[in-house]
This record gives structure tokens, sequence and C-alpha cells, in this order.
């Protein structure tokens, strides 16, 4: 795939905000899951062969729901402008430095195309659900991540997501239920805080 066409997704679970954002968005939290490390780490030693990005047409844009983390390593060292607002002159010059000596082609990735997200979901679930070959989203994200479908879907019980996800159902009911009361808990906190600043 070209990597000129490829879009981060403004939905991603990685980000810490819990909401659709922009892709602008996305590079500013993305940048706190050690994205520069990756990008040296791709100038030093190449991008892995086998590191395949998850794909989705999206309002007639491929939008990667899968390796955004990648992505966005691989456009800091073709263009590192693009983060140059969002990291200290240091970081912005090492990264420049790294840009400066790529040698390797990365104006095509590789990448599975789903018909959709629902489609990608279940290996999805495997990789950051499981922790199996990629960092697992932290547990917050995890237990967003099953309240968003719950709400998207009325008709989906939690029996029928676990399935889909091919994971055991106690987890989903224990994630969701963790979720809302994080949910109450942060509302109960921040309305605390604020009544006691006027």
């Amino acid at each position: 795939l070209k990597t000129s066409d490829l879009h981060l997704d403004t939905e991603n679970p990685r980000t810490d905000v819990g909401r659709k954002i922009t892709e602008g968005g996305v590079v500013k939290e993305l940048l706190k899951e050690d994205v520069l490390t990756l990008s040296k780490d791709i100038a030093e030693n190449g991008f892995l062969a086998a590191s395949t990005l998850m794909v989705i047409e999206e309002n007639k844009n491929q939008v990667v729901i899968d390796g955004n983390r990648r992505l966005l390593a691989v456009q800091i060292l073709q263009n590192p402008e693009i983060i140059k607002k969002s990291i200290s002159k240091k970081e912005f010059e090492q990264i420049q430095k790294f840009s400066g000596n790529l040698n390797e082609d990365l104006s095509e990735l590789s990448g599975v195309l789903y018909p959709n997200r629902k489609k990608a979901e279940k290996e999805m679930a495997k990789m950051h659900l499981a922790g199996i070959a990629v960092k697992s989203w932290k547990l917050i994200r995890q237990c967003r991540y099953f309240q968003k479908r719950i709400n998207e879907e009325k008709d989906l019980s939690i029996d029928t997501l676990a399935e889909l996800l091919g994971i055991n159902k106690s987890r989903v009911k224990k994630n969701i239920k963790t979720y809302q009361l994080y949910r109450i808990a942060k509302d109960k906190f921040s309305k605390t805080v604020l009544k006691g600043r006027f």
C-alpha cells in the first residue's frame, strides 16, 4: 500500500481521549507511545518485513486501524516537520538526522485491506487485548473499548461481543463494570475539585 495514501485512525484506542479526534490529535497522543523510539529503530534497522498493517476503506480513505504507531513512525521519518511543534528542539534534530540517513524506501508498506472495521476486530482483539505480539492497550482503554462497542450497537449482547472478539465473556463483563465505575469516580472527582475552587 502507498504510504502517502494511508491515514491514521481517528478512533484509535491507543489515545486517551476516548472519542473521535483529528489526525493531528492522534499524532499528539501517539507521541506518548514511544513513536520516536520506533522511528529511530526503523531508521537504524529497517521496517520489519513481517509488520503488516490492518487497513480499512472508510469515507473513501485507507485508514490504518492497526499499526498506527508504525505508520506514524514512518511518516515522521519521511517528513519530520509534522511533529516539529510537538517535540523538543533536540529531539527534532535527532529525528532529522535519522530521516536524512534513511536507506530504506518506505513509500510502500505491507498491509491487509479489510472490508470494514468489524471484520478486522477479531484479529485486533487477539493482538491488543491478549497482548500477543503487540503491546497491549492499557486497561482503561480496553474497558472503554468494550463499553463503546456495547453503546454503539444496542442489540449487541456481551455474549455476542465476546464471541465476535474470541475472548472470555467474563472478561468483557468485568471490563465494562470497571469502566462504568471509572466514569462514576471520575465524574464525582471532577465535580468535587471544581466545587472546591469556587
